[in-house]
């Protein structure tokens, strides 16, 4: 039992490190982005996504 513990909290602990990487590499790509100009505001961006929305809904 002791075992399977031990086994069970290694794989939660690689599961959250793999997860911290995942989010240091969007923040990153974010900031490139940033730094590049390459982004929408939030009112593009919604607006952007309302009329995606609209046009799924009409097919």
């Amino acid at each position: 039992m002791l075992k399977n513990e031990g086994e069970n909290h290694k794989i939660r602990r690689i599961d959250q490190t793999k997860e911290s990487l995942v989010l240091l590499k969007v923040l990153s790509q974010s900031k490139k982005s940033l730094n590049e100009g390459k982004y929408k505001t939030h009112t593009k961006a919604f607006r952007d996504l309302k009329n995606k929305s609209r046009k799924f809904n009409e097919i």
